[in-house]
């Protein structure tokens, strides 16, 4: 704490009015945030389930993804 004041001493006026524009600035956006995350959220979880379940779906492009590197693979090192 002693040294957060210390540093805010230090500061010249116009970097110590950055800096609590800054501050300013963080206070509203962490508002702003939390007022839309009953919005936004559901989707990013709903998104994210999709994927999830979406992964078994995706082994055969991986598989053959993989036999297919092997094969370039054994083809250049012969």
């Amino acid at each position: 704490q002693a040294k957060y004041k210390q540093a805010l001493a230090d500061m010249t006026p116009a970097a110590r009015g950055t800096f609590n524009a800054f501050l300013s600035l963080r206070k509203a956006f962490t508002a702003w945030s939390r007022s839309l995350q009953p919005a936004i959220m559901p989707n990013f979880t709903r998104a994210l389930n999709g994927m999830k379940n979406s992964l078994p779906g995706l082994t055969p492009l991986v598989l053959g993804a993989a036999r297919g590197i092997k094969t370039l693979q054994d083809r250049v090192s012969a």
